[in-house]
């Protein structure tokens, strides 16, 4: 990924709006570079089809290619008591942790993040992963069960 070409695309899903870092791609193109919070159609390094609103704004337009790694989602929150430099430790456990199984992780605030595996990952790899951070106070799918579709 080249940073000098990342952009920030908007996407709007259910009245949620929520912008994610993009790779810019040739002519009205993007790859995603974030694990979306609240889009379930879209995925992490989906290609999508971009519509420019301004000079550095972009607002999603639809799917273009959806790669083969699509993403189950799984909502984590954590006690950050706090304290940033508690959250910052107990994420970063969570992220070396979830990183054994292949796991990516995106914090929204501390004490709430939101991880991604590749829908080929047993699920009872996931589960026993999820179950062994201490750091972790509860965690859900984001759909039951996670599928292609």
């Amino acid at each position: 990924m080249n940073k000098e070409n990342l952009i920030k695309v908007r996407f709007v899903n259910n009245g949620n709006t929520e912008s994610m870092w993009a790779e810019k791609l040739e002519g009205n193109r993007a790859k995603i570079c974030n694990i979306p919070f609240f889009g379930d159609e879209i995925s992490l390094d989906d290609i999508v089809e971009i519509e420019n609103v301004s000079e550095d704004d972009y607002n999603y337009w639809k799917i273009i290619k959806v790669l083969e790694n699509k993403t189950c989602k799984v909502f984590i929150t954590y006690d950050a008591q706090n304290d940033f430099e508690i959250a910052k430790k107990k994420y970063a456990n969570i992220y070396h942790a979830l990183a054994s199984c292949d796991g990516r992780i995106e914090g929204a605030v501390p004490g709430f993040a939101v991880a991604a595996f590749d829908y080929n990952t047993e699920q009872s790899k996931i589960f026993d992963v999820m179950e062994s951070i201490s750091d972790i106070k509860e965690w859900g799918y984001a759909k039951k069960p996670c599928s292609k579709e």
